[in-house]
């Protein structure tokens, strides 16, 4: 069983998130000015704009390679490739359509804010820097790039606005990051006590239920013996029901795929030595469908069931009848002697409540019981097919 911080409380969690988040944006910005001049293109035929379109590729692609790599090195060809794309984009987008022709110009824009969003690092503090990088190779390689063509040099705000909230999640994160790590071995301890401890009262309950049938059918079947030596396959049974006490031997650990359904008819059997008439209906194939586990609790709880009929119905007939359904397999038992109220049964009715109720519920599966004074009881257990345990 693997003990261990929950996914999304592990090392570099939220680091990743924030790449992904970071890239994703990233390449959204790629794409929009991709857009633009595609648009600009199609409204004036006669300007050759695609040389500004095929300067956006190499960036998409250093992001691409950054986005899987995720390196001092890949993070570093982002920005160099990034920012000789920008230079050529803007010469290219400028020399050709004037208007746009501006430090400030929305579309360049879109190129700044990409190559901001380079977001390399675990550490806030590690990813600041490396978006100050990015802000300010962005902002040389369009400065450049407009001192050349003659263009407007304009003071970009929207850019810096960008910029600036950018830095302050980095910031916050790298402020936040010391706490989280310092708290992070107190959360992982108090997961695995958790999880220590559920396995631990799981263990108990079934170890529980095991002695509990163990010593009763013993003394059950002890009981309804005629006086003198036991038989040879009585004493077998007892025998074999004490070496599981003795070395903790689960049904569940030892049973084999292709024992499953002869073990719910050995349980039967071993009833059957209690003086119970057993009439079996139904779907025994069904049993096949169920795992090694499931398969075993809802034997152990079938034979609990039968163990109470022998001990305290006061009749030596009861039904087994087992239903196939599409998600779960149900098994009924049912006799016809003096029954009780369901109301009035005590808390502490061991037999039915640790036996029956936890062992099917500890393969995710449900009881029902019916009972009712001077005419029997009825007891429905399901269990599905995956046998995935319930939370309690």
């Amino acid at each position: 069983m693997s003990l261990g911080l929950p996914a999304h409380l592990a090392p570099g969690t939220i680091s990743r998130a924030l790449a992904r988040a970071s890239h994703g944006v990233a390449a959204s910005s790629l794409a929009v000015a991709a857009v633009i001049v595609a648009m600009l293109q199609v409204e004036n035929p006669e300007l050759i704009l695609l040389p500004a379109i095929l300067a956006l590729v190499p960036i998409g692609i250093a992001l691409v390679m950054h986005e899987q790599r995720r390196s001092i090195s890949s993070a570093a060809a982002y920005l160099l490739v990034g920012a000789a794309a920008t230079y050529w984009f803007v010469v290219t987008l400028s020399g050709q359509y004037p208007a746009i022709a501006s430090t400030a110009a929305f579309t360049i824009g879109q190129l700044k804010i990409a190559l901001i969003l380079v977001a390399h690092g675990r550490s806030g503090w590690t990813r600041l820097g490396w978006c100050t990088t990015g802000y300010v190779a962005a902002e040389l390689a369009v400065l450049i790039a407009i001192a050349q063509t003659g263009g407007e040099l304009r003071f970009d705000l929207p850019t810096l606005v960008v910029f600036f909230c950018v830095a302050v999640m980095c910031a916050v994160s790298g402020s936040v990051a010391p706490q989280v790590d310092r708290a992070r071995p107190a959360l992982h301890r108090a997961i695995q006590d958790e999880e220590v401890a559920g396995v631990r009262e799981r263990e108990r309950t079934t170890v529980t239920a095991l002695v509990h049938d163990t010593i009763l059918n013993t003394l059950t079947a002890i009981a309804a013996t005629p006086p003198g030596e036991l038989s040879s396959r009585l004493q077998e049974q007892i025998e074999k029901d004490l070496a599981q006490v003795a070395a903790s031997d689960l049904a569940v650990q030892t049973a084999e795929p292709g024992d499953r359904r002869s073990r719910l008819l050995e349980v039967l059997n071993e009833c059957a030595q209690l003086g119970l008439e057993i009439e079996t209906t139904g779907e025994i194939a069904a049993l096949d469908r169920l795992g090694v586990e499931p398969e075993s609790a809802l034997a152990l709880a079938v034979k609990q069931c039968l163990v109470n009929v022998a001990t305290h119905a006061g009749t030596t007939q009861a039904q087994v009848a087992i239903y196939g359904g599409e998600a779960d397999v149900s098994v009924l038992v049912i006799d016809t002697g003096r029954g009780f109220g369901t109301d009035d049964a005590p808390a502490d009715r061991l037999g039915m409540r640790m036996s029956v109720h936890r062992r099917v519920a500890a393969v995710g599966g449900s009881t029902r019981v019916w009972s009712t004074p001077g005419r029997g009881t009825a007891v429905l257990m399901e269990v599905p097919v995956d046998g995935r345990p319930a939370d309690d």
